[in-house]
């Protein structure tokens, strides 16, 4: 029996492996800067929609929209979608539930994401050992769901 990979439901590798032409050396770097930034950016996000400043939110959501559609994150892109209107139009009030899908779509991803990563090559290796964003993590996220409790 054949058993899905967790990451399934949430993004599409085989998408992602088509997007770098299958080298699994640049998807793993596109990856590890995309699990380096992506807490930053939900920080902002959250900032930006605390502040009420749209244009910080409508660029947030952008940002967070092409990476999810260049990796095959779908339910990542639609809630970035969604958020990156809300901003445009302004409805910053009613924009507080799509932040919190975005945030869960966006942490499911990069959880899922981490997961699959393919496992480094040792002799192309930088030594980077991921402490960056897990270090990011563990400072934006319990603030950002706080928020949005």
């Amino acid at each position: 029996m054949h058993s899905r990979r967790p990451h399934a439901e949430v993004f599409d590798r085989g998408r992602f492996l088509a997007s770098v032409d299958g080298d699994l050396t640049v998807l793993r770097e596109i990856a590890q800067l995309f699990l380096e930034d992506c807490y930053r950016r939900l920080a902002a996000l959250d900032d930006a929609l605390a502040r009420g400043d749209r244009a910080a939110l409508e660029s947030v959501a952008h940002m967070l929209k092409g990476s999810a559609g260049y990796i095959g994150a779908e339910r990542m892109l639609a809630a970035a979608e969604a958020v990156e209107a809300m901003a445009r139009r302004g409805e910053l009030a009613q924009a507080h539930g799509a932040c919190a899908r975005l945030t869960q779509a966006t942490v499911d991803f990069a959880a899922a994401l981490a997961a699959d990563l393919p496992a480094p090559d040792p002799d192309l290796d930088s030594g980077s050992t991921g402490a960056t964003s897990e270090h990011a993590r563990e400072t934006a996220l319990p603030s950002i769901r706080a928020r949005h409790a």
